[in-house]
């Protein structure tokens, strides 16, 4: 449900620290990154944002153990979060799919669209 309100909402960037296939953070639609939903539907949907998983992670998974140690190994022994992919590669390859043309057409595109919208 939060993937639609964020490329409605025209959000550039997504930053979270655990993937979680049963919390969040992963879903089997790709509605976050899909890019066909922009061209299908561009009075909706803007272009898909950055989307950067593993923020932290291994400082946010600390708190988690030391807060509640048996809750921690549970969640582990369970497999509620798995391994996000290398950051830093993350950044670079979504970098690269927003250009400065299609952030100008966003822009435009998100005032035309509020100023047809409100009127």
């Amino acid at each position: 449900m939060c993937s639609y309100a964020i490329r409605e909402t025209r959000i550039g960037r997504v930053v979270f620290s655990l993937r979680s296939p049963v919390m969040g953070g992963h879903s089997r639609w790709k509605v976050l990154t899909d890019g066909n939903l922009s061209s299908v539907l561009p009075e909706v949907f803007a272009p898909p944002p950055i989307v950067l998983s593993g923020y932290l992670q291994h400082d946010v998974e600390a708190i988690f153990q030391k807060r509640n140690p048996l809750s921690w190994r549970f969640m582990k022994a369970r497999k509620i979060f798995v391994e996000s992919p290398d950051v830093e590669h993350t950044i670079v390859s979504n970098k690269s799919q927003v250009g400065r043309r299609s952030r100008l057409a966003n822009l435009v595109r998100a005032v035309v669209l509020d100023r047809l919208w409100r009127s």
